[in-house]
């Protein structure tokens, strides 16, 4: 099962939510202003986005690849792009974002996003840090 991360653009009442549903104070805005929520999923191996909305930039999709689900089902890829989550500290990219437009959410890879930004997650019981991979500085807590 996959540990899932619930993060959402800056609005007044919007908040880096956990999958337990608390609310941390920490603010991330996605770069072209769009109010989707991105879920992170240490499964997926690319960023997974339903709608155009959600990038910054994107181009058509020229390569026949699929994403296959749980179920076994395959759903057409239309576009690529990229966006960006701004925090108070940092900003963060989200490059190579595969727009899927038969998925309900979006997916952040921790992995992708991870290697993309120079950064690491740190999981425990009750929090999470998310790290500068050189410094080690705390980037995000929730």
């Amino acid at each position: 099962m996959s540990a899932l991360i619930l993060l959402r653009p800056h609005s007044p009442s919007t908040r880096l939510v956990s999958s337990s549903g608390q609310q941390s104070t920490t603010h991330l805005v996605v770069g072209n202003g769009s109010t989707s929520t991105w879920f992170s999923d240490t499964s997926a191996n690319q960023q997974f986005a339903p709608d155009l909305a959600t990038l910054t930039e994107s181009s058509p999709y020229l390569v026949n690849d699929h994403l296959y689900v749980g179920d076994g089902n395959d759903i057409s890829i239309s576009n690529i792009g990229y966006t960006m989550l701004r925090s108070p500290k940092h900003t963060f990219t989200l490059s190579n974002v595969l727009r899927v437009p038969h998925i309900t959410k979006p997916l952040l890879s921790v992995q992708k996003f991870s290697r993309d930004n120079n950064v690491y997650f740190e999981f425990h019981a009750f929090v999470f840090y998310l790290n500068d991979l050189i410094t080690k500085v705390v980037l995000l807590f929730d």
